[in-house]
């Protein structure tokens, strides 16, 4: 599904079946978004990113000429007991009646298009979606010292999201 066109830009929702236009926008994923990761991190493998589609998500903001990628989004339905006994409890404590949650597994928006909205633009797409499934919830594993933007954009912006604090479920 292709949203409105704004400002020569448009979000579009893909097709997660897609296995070609993943890999495009991995590659885009691995260029400018973490290019510091070990080529062998599962997210920079298309493995990784097929092995959750049958119930992901994936979205990108892009120009409308020339479908140039400026900002992308990949989340997937994920059930309270696929997360980690740390985690479990996190999410008990904050949102108790809650058994389903849309994870954000990776998010980013090109270093020199920061700052214009793209990445809201992706939420609030990704949160119809998630209306539409009745998931109430988004989760999302960062480092606040290392993505602070992604960090403090959740906060400003009141998504409904719960960041779980354990260190090592950032990896998840």
């Amino acid at each position: 599904m292709i949203n409105a066109v704004d400002n020569g830009v448009r979000v579009i929702e893909h097709d997660v079946n897609d296995v070609e236009n993943m890999k495009r926008i991995l590659a885009f994923s691995n260029t400018w978004i973490f290019p510091d990761l070990m080529p062998d991190s599962p997210v920079t493998k298309i493995v990784e990113w097929m092995s959750t589609r049958e119930h992901g998500w994936l979205g990108t903001v892009e120009t409308v000429e020339g479908h140039e990628i400026l900002s992308y989004m990949y989340a997937f339905e994920r059930d309270l007991d696929d997360y980690l006994e740390p985690v479990r409890i996190a999410l008990k404590e904050k949102v108790p009646h809650e058994k389903k949650f849309i994870h954000v597994r990776l998010a980013g928006t090109h270093p020199d298009h920061r700052g214009k909205g793209y990445c809201y633009r992706l939420y609030m797409a990704l949160k119809a979606y998630c209306e539409g499934k009745g998931i109430k919830y988004l989760t999302a594993f960062t480092y606040a010292d290392r993505y602070q933007d992604m960090f403090h954009h959740h906060m400003r912006k009141s998504i409904p999201l719960v960041v779980p604090e354990d260190p090592s479920e950032r990896s998840v």
